[in-house]
């Protein structure tokens, strides 16, 4: 089926010339009955049909030529709306969503489609048509937002930075200096191309692109620039131990190189070494800002804090979860410099398809990238789109806070409600102690039915009548069949059945939301009238509501994390300086009985060890030599011993009445099985071991056919006992 139809050639087109002001100055000619339909007709250049149809229905909208959409304007003004509201609270639907919501709104209102059964989805070509037919909507490529962000990107937490900012600038006397006001950020690079976009051959299933690797080293830079556009020289962390002196060929002039063991990410330690080795020597004289975030590399460490405060640098924390509108090389330098750096990748690959993109080569593609994003202009946009200089709190536009906005909002809602108030989405009518009229100039063309979702009163009226006064309040309750579909034609007529009641002003009047309002045109509301008439229709849905449940809109609760949100503050003051210094000497009091326990060494293992085998020896030897007559007239009983922990398989393990009798292991001798040789001290048999009660000797349980003796001992008994 054809998405837009096209006219046959020579075939004049209908075009609609006429303007709805030229309608209504038509519609006053006719009230005043002077002139002829005809002739009024061809003086505002209306067709006399039209305008006699659209007199009788007193309709001045007007609408386009052809077929109209599916849903009607009405409801797709409402379908507009609801992916608008989607995408401010942050759940922008996509095409193929949209294509859902259509077919199950479309079923819900029981309306003529051509929508896929099947897949329960509007075509493709409705789809475009829709986005066509709406300008207020257009395809757009969506940016990620993490929850974290979108909670603690409020208007409170960056005004409170924008008083801060403006205080520090002040009281330093930096509001006329920006060339002492810095920024400093790090971000990670792979090294490895990315292939994007190519010119390939028409219709092609596959097409290749060599890359590098199939994932590339992280290198992380640290970039550092002020508030008229100077950048300071890159610093640049590589994983592993040893430094070479071939990791700084090719980077810009005065770059550092530095290493870190675990990873290539920054920590307090690299962050000290820049500060001082890099940022002091290069910072002008006198006091200067560094706006950083809150990583905890930057924020930890005292002896850091301390060095900053001696030489004067000032270190602002951004709040939390703001740094990409507030940060200003994420805004505007971050962004190219991965571009350009991409770019040089892809040339490298194309230069040398035979080598491997490695920290042996990166700095020269780090040095052209870096070059062409750390420009002036990159850097005195990002401080202006930020804010931060020229000092301007309202440079963040409102879409910025949009999401916790409507948080916020939904929060201070549900505060306010009280214990047996209902959710304010679905409240539609509360009580109120004065009778109030409402007027919704936008929904005045629209008719829907209504849904009750809340009771009038907790008790009925019928139960406490209320005293009868001259003044009401009229107006006229209008049902609308829930199949039908009012066009602009019918908007205007009168609905043959009224239902009239009165309300009266003494008694507790009802606010009915605008969306109840639109069937009701002119009532005299009465208390048992009204009741009547909103539980007819509780059960009945609106196109509003339709939307809602097909695709509801997602809240985000604002509550953070447990762990501490950090908010704009100085890291090194001298209140902050101490707190981390406190902090520094619990942890290491917590930290030194834990690493003197750990510290053991083996000798003092072994000399407990050799004193406690010693204990035992000498108090089984001693009970050995009391008893030996006692033991000898008793049944003798054989001696089991678990092999070093392992579980003996279905035989019991038995107890013996030498309990200190030594094992396999603490004797010299005889540490072997006798029968097949295994040693205990290697053995992977998972059989006890047992003592022979003749010889003395040690073996395994499983490898003797007598219980209480070995192989060699167990026939020799036998034989006795036979003759």
């Amino acid at each position: 089926m054809p998405r837009r139809y096209k006219r046959k050639e020579g075939v004049r087109p209908r075009i609609v010339s006429w303007t709805t002001e030229a309608l209504q100055n038509a519609f006053d000619e006719m009230d005043k009955n002077i002139m002829g339909i005809n002739k009024i007709s061809r003086q505002f250049g209306i067709p006399s049909r039209t305008l006699r149809r659209r007199y009788a229905a007193k309709n001045k909208t007007k609408l386009t030529l052809g077929k109209h959409p599916i849903f009607g304007f009405e409801n797709e003004k409402r379908l507009v709306k609801h992916i608008l509201k989607l995408g401010e609270a942050g759940f922008p639907p996509d095409r193929r969503s949209i294509r859902m919501l259509a077919y199950q709104f479309a079923e819900k209102l029981k309306l003529k489609h051509k929508f896929d059964h099947e897949s329960q989805r509007a075509g493709n070509e409705w789809c475009k048509s829709f986005i066509e037919r709406n300008p207020e909507l257009a395809i757009r490529q969506a940016e990620g937002l993490s929850v974290a962000r979108a909670k603690g990107l409020s208007r409170e937490e960056v005004n409170n930075f924008y008083e801060l900012l403006a205080k520090v600038m002040i009281d330093n006397g930096l509001s006329d200096k920006p060339e002492r006001i810095f920024n400093m950020d790090e971000s990670g690079i792979q090294l490895n191309n990315k292939p994007g976009k190519v010119i390939a051959k028409k219709g092609a299933k596959v097409v290749n692109s060599v890359t590098s690797a199939e994932k590339g080293e992280t290198m992380t830079i640290i970039a550092c620039c002020n508030a008229i556009g100077n950048f300071l020289p890159p610093a640049v962390i590589i994983k592993g131990v040893n430094k070479k002196t071939e990791f700084e060929d090719g980077l810009p002039p005065g770059s550092k190189v530095y290493m870190n063991k675990k990873s290539a990410y920054i920590n307090t330690e690299i962050f000290y070494k820049w500060l001082t080795e890099h940022f002091i020597p290069l910072k002008p004289q006198g006091k200067v800002l560094l706006i950083l975030d809150g990583h905890s590399s930057h924020s930890t460490a005292p002896d850091m804090l301390q060095a900053a405060a001696d030489n004067d640098i000032i270190l602002l924390c951004l709040p939390s979860h703001t740094t990409s509108v507030l940060q200003p090389l994420d805004r505007s330098v971050f962004g190219p410099l991965k571009t350009y750096f991409n770019h040089e990748t892809n040339q490298f690959m194309r230069m040398h398809p035979n080598k491997k993109i490695s920290r042996y080569n990166a700095g020269a593609l780090i040095r052209n990238a870096w070059l062409r994003a750390t420009t002036p202009a990159n850097a005195l946009g990002g401080f202006r789109g930020s804010g931060i200089y020229p000092l301007d709190p309202n440079a963040l536009p409102d879409t910025t806070f949009i999401i916790s906005d409507i948080g916020l909002s939904r929060q201070n809602a549900g505060e306010s409600r009280g214990p047996d108030e209902g959710d304010p989405q679905t409240s539609r009518i509360l009580p109120q102690t004065s009778s109030l009229s409402y007027h919704h100039p936008e929904l005045d063309n629209t008719s829907e039915t209504v849904e009750l979702c809340v009771p009038v009163e907790a008790e009925r009226r019928a139960q406490t009548p209320l005293p009868q006064t001259s003044s009401s309040t009229c107006c006229q309750l209008n049902p609308v069949n829930e199949r039908e579909n009012i066009t602009g034609l019918d908007q205007n007529k009168t609905p043959p059945n009224s239902i009239l009641a009165s309300v009266h002003r003494e008694s507790p009047s009802i606010l009915i939301d605008p969306e109840v309002l639109e069937d009701i045109s002119i009532v005299d509301i009465g208390d048992d009238t009204i009741e009547q008439f909103l539980a007819g229709i509780e059960e009945k849905e609106t196109p509003s509501k339709i939307l809602v449940q097909a695709s509801p809109i997602p809240q985000i609760p604002l509550t953070m994390a447990k762990r501490t949100k950090q908010s704009a503050d100085i890291l090194n003051s001298k209140e902050k300086i101490k707190e981390k210094k406190n902090m520094a000497e619990k942890k290491n009091k917590r930290v030194k009985p834990k690493l003197d326990k750990s510290n053991k060494t083996e000798t003092t293992k072994e000399k407990r060890k050799f004193k406690s085998t010693n204990k035992k020896t000498k108090e089984g030897s001693d009970k050995e030599n009391d008893t030996t007559d006692s033991d000898s007239e008793e049944t003798p009983t054989t001696t089991y011993y678990k092999t070093r922990g392992k579980k003996t398989q279905g035989l019991p393990v038995k107890k013996t009445k030498r309990d200190n009798q030594e094992s396999p292991k603490d004797t010299d001798d005889n540490y072997y099985c006798i029968e097949c040789f295994d040693s205990y001290q290697h053995t992977k048999s998972k059989s006890d071991w047992i003592r022979c009660i003749s010889c003395q000797k040690w073996l395994h349980e499983i490898c003797t056919l007598f219980r209480n003796y070995c192989s060699r001992c167990g026939k020799l008994k036998a034989l006795s006992n036979s003759t």
